[in-house]
């Protein structure tokens, strides 16, 4: 999310400096903000399983442990990013 934040503000503010229109600008700042998600995602691919958040074992409170298995990961910990999906890219499993 930062990335499009930052891809947005850099494409507002080179429009800014170029003297653009309004859509123009909207149009630049868009796709500045695409291209950095796009390339996070593709060196990034994978994030924290949102539910486990890559923990292993569960406790119940008293110090005992036991393994699970995550419903959403699988046990892997990790997902794809919704943009890696997009991309197709798959390096990082």
């Amino acid at each position: 999310m930062v990335e499009l934040l930052a891809g947005a503000l850099l494409g507002f503010t080179l429009a800014g400096h170029y003297h653009l229109d309004g859509g123009t600008g909207v149009v630049l700042a868009a796709g500045i903000a695409a291209g950095f998600y796009a390339s996070s995602c593709w060196w990034f691919p994978r994030r924290r399983c949102w539910r486990c958040s890559g923990a292993k074992w569960r406790g119940d409170g008293r110090g005992n442990l036991r393994e699970r298995r995550c419903l959403v990961c699988g046990g892997a910990g990790t997902l794809r990013r919704p943009g890696a999906v997009l991309l197709g890219v798959r390096h990082g499993s």
